[in-house]
């Protein structure tokens, strides 16, 4: 899921796109900025989208165990 965020009001969403418009200003999709992405590896951890190194730096590890 993505997070969004309203640039006009500050009202946050978590969904996969945009709402078409924001249910506390009325504001149209173009208002919606991500906020946070997050995604799920195969054993169901959360990762967030900004951990590009952690998810390598875990990969590795894995790796290393086998």
């Amino acid at each position: 899921m993505t997070k969004w965020v309203c640039t006009s009001c500050g009202f946050e969403i978590e969904e996969i796109t945009p709402p078409k418009k924001c249910p506390v200003c009325d504001a149209n999709k173009d208002a919606f900025e991500i906020m946070e992405s997050s995604e799920k590896h195969e054993k169901g951890d959360v990762i967030g989208g900004d951990s590009d190194d952690e998810w390598e730096e875990e990969m590795e590890v894995e790796d290393d165990s086998d």
